[in-house]
């Protein structure tokens, strides 16, 4: 007797990867693997603002590392809406990064 497959649940994305796009800076003030990754929201009316700070980094500072692109942040900002352009200057996409990530696999496994 055939079964059919089991249909998988669908992905439901994070609120972070409906709402933000993440910009990456690699090596940060020229120091080797000290990347640091900048989610923007989608939503840039409102001025600049601290909405949030994560105290939760104050009793498990480890989180910063762990899990960096969920509960890993220091604070929300929003900037002023005409300082949005100006903030992505220089910084990756998500894509970009995965090649710089690549790269650096890749030479480090060829010094290896």
């Amino acid at each position: 007797m055939a079964t059919e497959p089991e249909a998988a649940e669908p992905v439901v994305p994070s609120l972070v990867d409906r709402y933000f796009t993440r910009w990456y800076k690699p090596d940060v003030k020229g120091k080797f693997c000290e990347d640091h990754c900048i989610l923007q929201h989608s939503n840039r009316c409102v001025r600049g603002r601290l909405m949030e700070v994560n105290e939760n980094i104050l009793h498990k500072p480890s989180i910063l590392q762990e899990k960096p692109s969920t509960e890993g942040y220091i604070a929300v900002v929003l900037p002023k809406f005409e300082e949005s352009k100006s903030i992505t200057e220089g910084l990756l996409t998500q894509k970009q990064y995965e090649e710089v990530m690549v790269k650096r696999i890749n030479a480090t496994t060829a010094t290896s």
